[in-house]
This record gives structure tokens, C-alpha cells and sequence, in this order.
């Protein structure tokens, strides 16, 4: 339909009509109300921002986070199995000369049943390095099995210094290693002679049992330790520095003659070396020298100040992670022992040192 120039066209119906026209104004005039698309504010533009900023952040966060563990569970896992095949080269070397070294490979069958499938009745303690049980031999011989708890690196670096130096050290006051089992990459374990009287600590620290040992036996006890290092720094084979020289470590026969135990951290110097700097400090608290803990110098002199604190235990009863009241304050062991003795280097008047004896 055109009219006066402009196109429409309409549809009648019964109930409802369709009419539509082109260039139509339906308002004339200025328009009382416009409609604007709203804005966004610039508050909500800067959270949106940093909530975007915020998101990213936190994934690049993880992100790295993954990368980093993935690529330490890498090295870890690298570690493990290069010390895994230089545990292996060793045993290989002890199976080669087995027949003459002492040194014997047991069967994980045989370590079960000797510890009674690892009951806890046979459980004779638990070290840094793993649970220790007390084993007896078909043959009536008894150990003491130490189990390596898990897999880790420092277990297997531990696992491997003591088959590679104490198996060839050989002295009656170091304790004797008699072999190892390994049972696929799970099970490690190393089977020691079994000592009657357990360790140093449980007697020296204990009111009961301290009244054992008289200062004839404690003097024994001294001497016997001095001997025992003597060999590993002057008359073994290689210059060894044990680095954990502690009561714990060393143990007593049924003679109470004692034996210096635990090489999974001793280190090993040759013979033109007298000592080494590490970043990484070894041992216990207490027993460790202030030019090993400080500077990170170890050397024989390590095991001497170890040596000379655990002399202190022996004879005073005390511990040296203990604090000890004199003069209305408490220091440690070394502190104690230095303000109870005079300028003459004797104790002070009515001044005792053994509290057990």
C-alpha cells in the first residue's frame, strides 16, 4: 500500500488487525527520558582486575611449586638408584670374598625368623637410622639386626658406610658387624654382634643401675673408648672421624667392655688430609665441637671434644643436654663442670662429682 509517498501495508483479522507504515514518527519534540547503557564504575574494574591478577598469581605459584617438587623427587629418585647400584657393587664384592672376610649375606627368611618376624617383644630400640631387634641364629649365635626404615637417602648413604668401613675395621672395642640382607629394593638390614648390656646411656643415667659401675669399671669404660678411636684416627687402615661419638653409641658387653657403634655417619679421611670443611653438620646436640657447628672444620678433633664430653658423663652421672643450677643460675654440662672447678683446676672444696656412685 503507498500513500502520500510512504510504503505500509495492513492485515485485518476477525479478532485482531496488523497495521504497519514506514517513516513514521511516533514522538515528536525532544524526548522526556533517555535511556543510556550503564557504565561500569572504576571500583569494580579495579577488582576485577586484581582478582584476575590475584588468580594468576596463585597458579604460577603452584605451578612452580609442582615443578620444584617434580624436579626434587627426580634428583631423589636419581640418588637413590645410583646409590643403589653402589650398594649393590659392594655387595657383589663381599659375595666375591665372602669365604674369607667374615662378612656374611643372610637370607630376609632367615633375619625373619630370627627376630621372630620382627615382633615388638625383640624390638631393642629405634635409631635415626631405622628399629633395631634382637635375633637369634640357628646356630645359637644372637644379634641385633638394624632395619633400614624406608627407602630414603640419607637411610641408603648410612646403610652404605657402614658395609663399606666397618666390615673392614676391625678392633675389640668397635663393635662387630657380621653381615647384611637385602630383599629387592624394600629391604635393607644389618646384622651386628649382640651386646648383653645394651648401651652406655641406660647405666650412667640411671640411680639404679649407675651404682653398677664403680670407678674401676668407669675408668675401664674410658679407656676402652680412648682405644677404640685411637685405631679409627691413628692405626686403621684409613683415617676415620665417627662424627656421632655419643653414650648411646657406645655399647656394653657382657664384660662390660665397650664397644663403639653406629659408622653410618663417620667419614673418611686419607692419609695426607687432617681435616675438611662440609656444609652439612652431622651429630648431637651436646656433643658436637664449636669449630664443627660454627665453621663447619671437621677433623679428629671432632671425636676428641666429643670424646671429652662424654668423658664428663661418665663421671658425673650428668647429661650433657641438661642445665645444672650454680650460683643461682643454670648452664649446661661444659658450663657447670668449668665454674665447679677452681684456678687450680681441681674441684672446688666439698664439691662431688659422680651424683650415682
Amino acid at each position: 500500500m503507498v500513500k502520500s509517498g510512504q510504503m505500509g501495508g495492513a492485515i485485518l483479522g476477525v479478532h485482531c488487525s496488523f497495521w504497519y507504515q514506514t517513516e513514521v514518527q511516533f514522538f515528536a519534540g525532544k524526548p522526556l527520558l533517555s535511556l543510556n547503557m550503564p557504565t561500569p564504575s572504576k571500583f569494580w574494574i579495579w577488582i576485577t582486575l586484581g582478582s584476575f591478577s590475584v588468580v594468576v598469581s596463585i597458579s604460577w605459584l603452584l605451578v612452580h611449586i609442582w615443578i620444584k617438587t617434580e624436579r626434587k623427587r627426580e634428583r631423589a629418585r636419581f640418588e637413590l638408584q645410583l646409590l643403589s647400584m653402589a650398594i649393590q657393587n659392594v655387595i657383589n664384592l663381599w659375595r666375591i670374598e665372602e669365604g674369607n672376610s667374615g662378612f656374611s649375606l643372610y637370607d630376609f627368611s632367615q633375619i625373619k625368623e630370627a627376630t621372630g618376624n620382627f615382633s615388638s617383644e625383640n624390638k631393642l630400640g629405634q635409631g635415626g637410622f631405622g628399629p633395631v631387634y634382637k635375633g637369634l641364629l640357628p646356630g645359637g649365635l644372637e644379634v641385633a639386626v638394624k632395619r633400614l626404615a624406608s627407602c630414603s637417602v640419607q637411610g641408603l648413604l648410612e646403610f652404605k658406610n657402614e658395609i663399606q668401613l666397618i666390615a673392614k675395621l676391625q678392633h675389640k672395642n668397635l663393635v662387630k658387624l657380621l653381615g647384611c640382607c637385602i630383599q629387592g629394593d624394600q629391604e635393607k638390614m644389618l646384622v651386628y654382634e649382640y651386646m648383653q648390656n645394651k648401651s652406655l646411656d641406660i647405666f650412667i643415667f640411671d640411680i639404679n643401675k649407675g651404682v653398677q659401675l664403680n670407678w674401676s669399671m668407669r675408668l675401664h669404660i674410658i679407656d676402652g673408648i680412648a682405644q677404640g678411636l685411637l685405631y679409627l684416627h691413628k692405626h686403621s687402615r684409613l683415617c676415620v672421624v665417627h662424627r656421632d661419638l655419643k653414650a648411646s653409641n657406645i655399647l656394653l658387653d657382657s664384660d662390660m667392655t665397650p664397644k663403639i657403634s653406629d659408622f653410618g655417619m663417620a667419614r673418611i679421611f686419607s692419609s695426607n688430609m687432617t681435616e675438611s670443611n662440609t656444609t652439612r653438620i652431622v651429630g648431637t646436640h651436646g656433643y658436637i665441637s664449636p669449630e664443627y657447628a660454627f665453621d663447619g672444620v671437621c677433623s679428629i678433633k671432632s671425636d676428641v671434644f666429643s670424646f671429652g664430653v662424654l668423658v664428663l658423663e661418665i663421671i658425673s652421672g650428668k647429661r650433657t643436654t641438661g642445665f645444672y643450677p650454680y650460683d643461682g643460675k643454670l648452664y649446661n654440662l661444659i658450663s657447670y663442670v668449668s665454674r665447679r672447678l677452681g684456678n687450680s683446676g681441681k674441684l672446688e672444696d666439698g664439691a662431688s662429682w659422680s651424683v650415682v656412685v
